[in-house]
């Protein structure tokens, strides 16, 4: 299993820096998850000879913005699209915005999910899950080769999730900023990187990857903020990071 850092989810919002996306590779398959703006270019470089989904976790602007383009790169390749629930409106508009001739054009086909889903690409388990933001989303447990890989996307800590990633030996969780009240509107749609490490401690993952954080956030506070509530490793992902996992 093997995880490429597409976007830049260390300096989120930071003034030209591109959206959130990785490239996962696992029991033979291969998976984009989430293609916000810059994505491509990185994608390009690469040149995957395979790519069995796209999977969008939300439709804000920093997760999808690239994903027109992104499908007419590989269209070559059919991958799947994968998208949460009701994701139909989010598309047509996508559609009258680019000015596509009837519906959303994708090369291969489009798979609404919900949680409780589970796809099969090759050796490659995915199953679905649900996160709590301010847009309909998923998150996504990815097993294959004996492993695990939790992505959380933008998701405020809760019960189901953790339960969802409970026991898994990677742990994608996006955080912002260290900490806030436990009682503000941040906490309601985002995990801190205080709340990612309870989360991390709850759900027993053996190994925390903190992405998304946000651009004037200092990476010492965030680590130490983490680190108070987890004992496991973590690590903070940066744009180009290529892990073997």
């Amino acid at each position: 299993m093997r995880l490429t850092v597409l976007g830049n989810p260390s300096r989120y919002l930071a003034p030209y820096a591109p959206g959130t996306g990785y490239l996962v590779e696992a029991g033979g398959a291969t998976l984009l998850l989430d293609c916000g703006q810059g994505v491509l270019a990185p994608l390009g470089a690469l040149n995957p000879q395979r790519l069995d989904a796209v999977v969008i976790s939300h439709f804000h602007f920093d997760h999808c913005l690239d994903l027109p383009v992104v499908l007419h790169a590989v269209r070559k390749l059919n991958p799947h699209l994968v998208v949460p629930w009701a994701s139909h409106e989010s598309l047509d508009h996508l559609g009258k915005a680019y000015r596509f001739q009837g519906s959303f054009d994708a090369p291969g086909p489009i798979q609404q999910v919900r949680p409780g889903d589970v796809l099969q690409y090759g050796e490659c388990t995915v199953r679905v899950g649900a996160i709590t933001h301010s847009a309909p989303g998923i998150a996504l447990r990815i097993e294959a080769e004996g492993k695990s890989l939790v992505y959380c996307s933008d998701s405020a800590h809760s019960p189901d999730l953790a339960a969802f990633a409970k026991g898994a030996d990677h742990c994608i969780v996006h955080t912002l900023i260290p900490e806030v009240e436990p009682d503000s509107e941040h906490s309601r749609i985002h995990m801190t990187a205080a709340a990612a490490g309870r989360f991390a401690a709850e759900a027993q993952v053996r190994h925390l990857l903190l992405g998304h954080r946000y651009w004037e956030s200092r990476d010492e506070e965030m680590l130490g903020k983490t680190r108070a509530a987890y004992g496991g490793p973590v690590t903070l992902l940066k744009q180009g990071d290529v892990l073997p996992l």
